[in-house]
Parts: structure tokens; sequence; C-alpha cells
């Protein structure tokens, strides 16, 4: 791999560490980080346009290198992208980044993480049936209420710039990589924030955000009840063929609930949100 790089980059390195996202580097005083990818040139040359365009409000992502053959190279049978890092602090982000990102809107064509899971949530569906989980009608009907929401709002304004997942506990130097990078809805990070705390035990959702609109609350507010984290422990069941942890999940699901019927009321009160019976009426579900 050292030859590698120094053909692709020109960089002479000593020594790689390896680790669990990326390998990392330095040369010259300068750190590395090198990430399997499976990404086009053309996507990562979308990635550096909006980099680049990010710098013109101080919001600094880390750099993608180009190498001789592009954004990426190939090292036996994978890709490779070499990121160079402008942060590299282990502190935790501030709400406010999170608040400055998602102001940036940018007209280019991304794919989003929940229509990833949407899919997900489709192709798997039928095969459901032969895995032992707990809870999978509560979460799916969950999940069919967030992408009715999602439907109601219409696909416009999903232009601004967001992560694939953000979390509670996210670190400044992977907030500010560049291969996370997605364009939707702008309560897209601080719904995922504020689910992620929720994991965390912090149930105070993020609710006091005077600036966003009815559609923002709205796609904030579906965002949230999309359970993916559910999903995401769903996925690793069918991949590693192991079963829930049921007293877990049965705990999530009843302090989730409890969480999305008082988010629900506290919108309810300041804009016209669809009516949710079962959000109203905590006798019917």
């Amino acid at each position: 791999m050292k030859e590698k790089i120094y053909e692709e980059y020109g960089y002479r390195v000593d020594y790689l560490i390896y680790k669990k996202e990326y390998i990392s580097f330095e040369t010259h005083g300068e750190k590395y980080m090198l990430f399997k990818t499976d990404y086009s040139n053309e996507k990562l040359e979308q990635l550096n346009m909006i980099v680049n365009y990010l710098d013109n409000y101080a919001i600094f992502f880390h750099q993608i290198v180009i190498s001789r053959n592009g954004f990426i190279f190939k090292y036996g049978n994978e890709k490779y992208v070499l990121i160079k890092p402008r942060i590299v602090s282990e502190r935790l982000i501030a709400i406010n980044e999170i608040l400055k990102l998602s102001n940036i809107n940018i007209n280019l064509n991304i794919n989003n993480y929940l229509d990833e899971k949407i899919d997900f949530l489709e192709k798997y569906l039928a095969n459901y049936e032969n895995v032992e989980l707990e809870n999978l009608n509560y979460f799916i009907g969950l999940s069919e209420n967030a992408i009715s929401l999602f439907n109601i709002i219409g696909t416009e304004n999903r232009n601004f710039v967001a992560h694939k997942r953000i979390y509670y506990n996210e670190k400044a130097i992977d907030f500010y990589n560049p291969l996370d990078i997605v364009l939707d809805y702008r309560s897209r990070d601080l719904a995922e924030y504020s689910k992620s705390a929720f994991m965390y035990g912090n149930n105070q959702i993020i609710i006091n955000l005077k600036y966003l609109n009815s559609n923002d609350w709205i796609s904030y507010f579906a965002r949230i009840m999309f359970p993916s984290f559910y999903f995401d422990n769903v996925d690793k069941c069918i991949k590693e063929g192991i079963l829930m942890d049921k007293k877990r999940i049965s705990y999530l699901a009843n302090s989730f609930e409890t969480t999305i019927r008082e988010l629900y009321r506290v919108i309810a009160n300041n804009i016209s949100i669809p009516y949710i019976d079962w959000l109203i009426n905590i006798n019917n579900f």
C-alpha cells in the first residue's frame, strides 16, 4: 500500500495505521486518511464541489485529494479515496455547527439516507417472517407514518447540506468528513442528532428552532419518527444471524413512543400538521 500511495500521490510514507474506518498516515507533518469507497469519480467530484462551496461560508470540510487517475484509485479489489483532514480534533461538535450547516443549500442531485432505508424496508419485508424480530409491526407502522408525512410535503427543498448519519456524540473529525455529505431537507441533521440523543438517554428533543417553516417542522418530525435505530438492528441481525435484544427493543419502543407523542403535541400547537390519531389518543394504539 505504501508504494501505491507514492505512485498515486507522490507521498512517501514510513508507516500506516489501520483503523476500523480508514487507514491513517502522516507525511511532511500532515495527516491523511485513506477510505475504502463505492463512490464513482463523478460522485466524488460532486462532493468536492460542495466542499469548495462550503469554504465560502467558513465551513471547512476535509479536502478530497486528487490522485494521478482522478479522485479514486484501485488497490487489489478495493477502491480508495484519500482525505486530508482540516480538523483533527477529538472534541464533540456543538449544536451551532449543525445549525450553521443546515442553512446551506446547493442545487445538486445526491441520494439521501432515508431513501436507502426505505429501499431496505421494501427489500427485506418479504423475509421478515423468517427472522425473529421484536416489535416488528410497531416499527413498520412508525415507518409508514413517517413516509406518509414525507409524501405530503413532497421532494422540493431537499438541497440542504447534511450527513448520511449524525450522532449525539459526533466528533469534529467525523462531522467534517465529505464522504458523509448528502443533500436533503434542512431539518435532516437536526432530527438525526435529536434521535441519537434519545438513544443516549437524552429525551430533550430540540424543539426551539424558530427559523424552521411548517414543512421543515413536518420533515423534522417525520425523520425522528422513522425508527432508523431499529432497522440498523434489523440489518445487523440479518447480516450476522443473531437475535435482537428483546428487552432493550421493547424498552426503546415504549420510550420512543412517549417522546414522539410529546414532540407531536408541541409541533401541533405551533403549526398545522397532519392529524395522526394514535399520537393524540393513547388508547387507540
